[in-house]
């Protein structure tokens, strides 16, 4: 259980490609819900429904999930946080705004999270010791059976 916890709330420290991916699945298959919960919601909300606000915030805990396992990528790469914040800056409102029934901006949307993986998900980190630490070790350790 600590690892998980680790993989998805810590900002320190290095993480794997699988553990990002990993990571990754974890924060964003509950976000694509949770943000139609919240615009469906929106849209109710002049009747004084409340419901938006822990949606709102499941939200921010998946954001802050994803920004910390990419962060951690980056700290694998020996790249400073600041790529992280960077990144994040130009990348969050392409997916919000995939929202928006435009082609142009579902192609830029798309090549940004094209971008996003390839860099995150397929480039491997430092094989040795960088400025963030030693390589990751596996997060987690499964039984070997005995034949």
């Amino acid at each position: 259980m600590k690892s998980i916890i680790y993989l998805l709330f810590s900002i320190r420290g290095r993480i794997t490609r699988k553990q990002w991916w990993f990571g990754v699945s974890i924060c964003s298959f509950p976000s694509f819900y949770l943000w139609e919960l919240y615009i469906t919601n929106l849209k109710i909300w002049k009747n004084d429904n409340l419901l938006w606000i822990p949606i709102a915030l499941s939200l921010v805990c998946c954001l802050w999930m994803f920004f910390a396992v990419s962060l951690k990528r980056h700290h694998d790469r020996n790249r400073p946080e600041s790529w992280t914040i960077i990144a994040a800056i130009f990348a969050i409102p392409f997916w919000i705004l995939g929202l928006v029934p435009n082609p142009g901006l579902q192609g830029l949307r798309g090549l940004i999270t094209f971008l996003w993986i390839i860099f995150f998900g397929c480039v491997p980190g430092d094989a040795g010791k960088n400025r963030y630490g030693p390589p990751p070790k596996l997060l987690f350790k499964f039984k070997k059976e005995s034949a």
